[in-house]
């Protein structure tokens, strides 16, 4: 008995030392310095390359990091877990950090109750027993409902569980499951590490509420099946005959049932969108050429134009976060012509947008847009939204106003796979067209659409010239540098030389209409 008391105190200052002599190490490296967001961030394109190379060793590398720094209850890890999704993705991501935390939350767990719980247990032995008993009947559940609330730090969740008698086993699996909710949000949320700036808003008031409700699930259901029983009369063996009769397991089928709640409640309102845009590519090609349009024919047959509409509104908030820049620059601008053209649609015959509303409410002002639950305009869409949120100038000629003036609207929708491709295209077509550009030498003067009159500011950060272009002021310098990128190397050395005077072209505002045949 001696030997066994000196061999167990022997294994509990091993671990006492193993512990001390890892704090002390990443103390003195200032190993936190590297588990900050902002390291992170800086870093992304290196780690990044190195996973390139070493796919598995990286891999590795990262979850005995994780484990590493969940054992020993180190701060890092939801960094660690943003990081994994900036370099694996999403499903990369969310299994390796899955394994990573569980394993070092359930060696967290252990080393709490091989250090702590004897001590605990002969302390305070007998006000103990009642939550022995509670913890054998429904610590599942309850470990399970703790999982699920990120106010509860998982670090004191793991050392606490340690000293109560739930099996490891036990421990690892519920963990897991309760944990994939909140490792899916933040390994779906580092897909955009560059973007995060803390931590603190990852996790929405509304998230958050959410997983509480559905973590109380699992426990609102075994107090029911309890009502259930004691109204009955039905004992708890022959409830649990019949339970296992059909082939059930009470726990695990509650608590992954549930965990389907909550994958769903994670990543948002993921209802399926078409980023090909098959359905809006069809309309397009089938009434809209060289950039005039068949509002004729469109209006005789509108179905696939509101089915498009009705799906691009049933996109919610969350979901559209989670798109990467691409994506979502190409889905508002799809969603700003296919709503102008149910504008048009909807108050066919008219000769040009411009007739369409009042002198106190404009075409622009009518609540035309669905987006995220709110009826929006054409200009919250433009102003508030696209040209206020993306830093992309070229917008402008690709949101098309249903004008001749306008630049020529696609007979295919903006892809975020093809989105810079079209963006650039859709520029030199314009500046390529009579309405877009006119350069006359013998009178010295070179004549932009208005479009550059109007929103020239938003060329001046990306394309403001270090040199040429004299006589310019910064406006019209930006704009003629931006331009001459889509022009031939004649035009394109005259917009550089300078020395010319800047006019702006009418806009023809009449319908971008195709000729009855």
């Amino acid at each position: 008995m001696k030997n066994q008391g000196r061999s167990k105190w022997v294994r509990k200052a091993v671990i006492v030392v193993l512990i001390l002599v890892g704090l002390a190490i990443f103390d003195y490296l200032d190993v936190g310095q590297y588990l900050t967001l902002d390291y992170f961030k800086a870093s992304q394109d290196k780690f990044q390359a190195l996973y390139r190379s070493h796919q598995v060793l990286v891999i590795g590398a990262y979850m005995g990091l994780y484990i590493l720094v969940t054992a020993l209850s180190l701060p890092g890890a939801a960094v660690m877990t943003l990081a994994g999704g900036a370099l694996f993705g999403l499903t990369i991501g969310t299994v390796a950090v899955s394994f990573a935390s569980t394993i070092g939350a359930t060696l967290a767990c252990f080393v709490s109750r091989l250090l702590l719980r004897e001590w605990v247990q002969n302390k305070f032995g007998d006000k103990l027993a009642a939550i022995h008993t509670g913890i054998e009947k429904e610590g599942a559940f309850y470990l399970f409902s703790l999982r699920l609330v990120p106010i509860f730090p998982f670090f004191v969740i793991n050392l606490v569980m340690g000293l109560t008698r739930m099996r490891l086993f036990t421990f690892f699996w519920v963990s897991q499951i309760g944990m994939l909710a909140g490792t899916l949000v933040y390994v779906n949320a580092g897909k955009e590490l560059a973007k995060i700036d803390s931590l603190s808003g990852i996790l929405s008031p509304g998230v958050i509420v959410s997983f509480a409700a559905l973590g109380l699930f699992p426990i609102t259901v075994k107090k029911l099946l309890g009502v259930y029983q004691r109204k009955f009369k039905t004992s708890s063996h022959t409830l649990e005959k019949k339970v296992k009769g059909n082939g059930i397991r009470f726990k695990p089928v509650a608590l992954l049932f549930t965990t389907v709640l909550i994958t769903w409640t994670a990543v948002g309102n993921t209802a399926s969108f078409d980023h090909s845009y098959a359905g809006y590519n069809a309309l397009l090609e089938r009434f809209v050429n060289e950039g005039h349009v068949d509002y004729q024919g469109l209006m005789s047959d509108t179905k696939g134009l509101e089915r498009y509409l009705d799906a691009t509104a049933d996109v919610g908030k969350t979901q559209f976060n989670d798109w990467n820049e691409s994506e979502r620059l190409s889905f508002l601008i799809n969603l700003y012509n296919a709503a102008t053209l149910k504008l048009i649609v909807d108050h066919y015959p008219v000769k040009s947008i411009k007739k369409i509303g009042s002198i106190f409410r404009g075409p622009w002002d009518q609540p035309v847009v669905r987006l995220f639950g709110e009826d929006i305009t054409l200009d919250n869409l433009e102003h508030d939204i696209i040209r206020k949120k993306y830093s992309e100038p070229r917008i402008h000629l690709a949101l098309v106003c249903a004008a001749k003036g306008c630049p020529r609207l696609r007979s295919e929708a903006y892809a975020a796979e093809r989105l810079d491709e079209q963006l650039d295209d859709q520029s030199q077509d314009f500046l390529s067209s009579p309405a877009g550009l006119h350069i006359d030498r013998e009178s010295q003067v070179v004549y932009f659409s208005s479009i550059f009159k109007w929103y020239g500011e938003d060329f001046i950060v990306g394309y403001s010239p270090t040199s040429e272009f004299t006589g310019l002021d910064r406006i019209e310098r930006a704009v003629a540098n931006f331009s001459s990128r889509y022009l031939s190397a004649s035009d394109r050395d005259y917009l550089k030389t300078g020395g010319y005077s800047v006019k702006y072209l009418d806009y023809d505002w009449s319908l971008n209409e195709r000729a009855s045949s």
